[in-house]
């Protein structure tokens, strides 16, 4: 996940645990800057066994920017965290809906699940989702990657253009 208040920013990855690549380079390209957001803060939460992960999601962005939670919070504490940030970017996941839930500003990640239904509810959020309707990700073999086609691209250009829309 990745969040962030003008200071904090959240981005989760529903293949971060399978690759980290496209959250790191996600959080790198938004903050960097010439990025949407640039010099924001990216916290990274998780549970403990995830550490290693949002490790490497975070180590490309300065030590003095990067917060790493995993492992760190429960469920009050994330919902505490979540409220100070400015931007949630995230898949359909309870950590998406807390975020929401008070008026943080939220863009959901969707691929095998409908956006229109399990999407953020808020007037301050958005969703952008893989190209595949989730019936022909549905359709795919068991352990085939299902949000590999949304790209760090695609969310990006989301993110930036989302943004000054609330």
């Amino acid at each position: 996940m990745l969040a962030s208040s003008p200071s904090r920013l959240e981005i989760e990855y529903t293949m971060v645990s399978e690759n980290t690549l496209p959250a790191v380079q996600l959080a790198a390209r938004l903050t960097a800057p010439d990025g949407a957001f640039p010099g924001w803060r990216v916290a990274a939460f998780g549970l403990a066994e995830e550490a290693p992960l949002t490790a490497a999601t975070l180590a490309r962005i300065p030590p003095e920017r990067r917060i790493d939670l995993a492992g760190r919070t429960d469920l009050a504490v994330l919902q505490a965290c979540l409220q100070l940030c400015a931007l949630f970017i995230g898949n359909d996941s309870a950590p998406m809906h807390l975020a929401a839930a008070p008026g943080t500003v939220v863009l959901g990640l969707f691929g095998p699940t409908r956006d229109d239904r399990n999407g953020p509810w808020s007037h301050k959020s958005d969703t952008v989702r893989t190209p595949e309707s989730t019936g022909e990700l549905a359709r795919r073999p068991s352990g085939e990657p299902v949000m590999a086609s949304l790209t760090v691209d695609r969310v990006a250009e989301s993110a930036a253009d989302f943004w000054p829309d609330i």
